[in-house]
């Protein structure tokens, strides 16, 4: 049996200085939430959107805060621009420890009503945009790496009409998870996937137009809230990045009120 950890080790396997992480989507929402709470574990951040301006915001303020940030910008569902983000990030950052899987374009609609943009659009961002930037980083990822897909629990159980494509890209990405898992674990690189149920930009938008069904998902979150991007589901992230996770990879971790286990 070791010996046990004092309280500096223990709090040092879940600090992430000296570590680098990217993050995609981070611009906003829970993307900057999780972006935030890697930055004030120790982390070095790259915060990749798609928006130039979103992206320089963002960034700007974990550095006002005293934290080390980068901005990059990529379309995830475009390999090449992908690519040239990681390599961004390596060569401004000085290496990669952390991939974030964040980014996703969300389009909703009876089955019906899905059309080719629609399915283009949403699969290319979910689903192909996490395949392009793990494959990008798996090259550039130290040993003990970490891969963190968000993806949504409630959406592999509950009945998804209006909500096909999400249901079905959120699948798939947890499929790509647990492959990536088995296949990488020899390399040294961890692959974990992580449900939120957050507030963000998105959901204040399709709340406002959705009051009846906002309401009827906040009654099914049994500690009686939407959570927080950078005080609820940071700290998870955090968690899945650090050493305090380190004989975990191919899981999927629940920071959702409770809401996906009633499913």
């Amino acid at each position: 049996m070791s010996a046990p950890l004092s309280p500096d080790e223990l709090e040092q396997r879940w600090r992430l200085d000296g570590k680098v992480a990217l993050v995609t989507g981070a611009g906003q929402g829970v993307g900057l939430g999780i972006s935030r709470a890697l930055a004030e574990a120790g982390a070095a951040v790259a915060l990749l959107d798609i928006d130039p301006q979103r992206a320089a915001d963002a960034t700007a303020s974990l550095v006002e805060a005293g934290h080390t940030a980068i901005a990059v910008i990529a379309d995830v569902a475009d390999p090449t621009a992908v690519a040239e983000a990681v390599a961004a990030t390596v060569e401004g950052l000085g290496g990669l420890d952390v991939l974030v899987n964040n980014a996703h374009t969300v389009r909703s609609g009876a089955l019906l009503d899905v059309t080719p943009d629609d399915l283009d659009t949403v699969w290319s961002t979910g689903f192909l945009g996490t395949f392009n930037t793990m494959k990008a980083a798996e090259p550039h990822l130290r040993d003990g790496g970490s891969i963190i897909n968000v993806v949504s629990s409630v959406m592999l159980k509950q009945d998804t009409s209006g909500f096909l494509l999400y249901a079905a890209t959120k699948t798939a990405m947890r499929s790509l998870t647990r492959t990536a898992a088995m296949e990488w674990g020899r390399r040294g690189i961890r692959v974990n996937a992580l449900s939120p149920q957050t507030t963000s930009p998105a959901w204040v938008e399709w709340s406002a137009a959705n009051p009846e069904a906002a309401a009827k998902i906040l009654s099914e979150v049994p500690l009686g809230h939407i959570g927080d991007a950078h005080d609820d589901v940071g700290p998870v992230a955090v968690f899945l990045a650090s050493d305090a996770s380190a004989y975990m990879t191919g899981g999927l971790l629940l920071a959702d009120g409770g809401r996906g286990h009633l499913r």
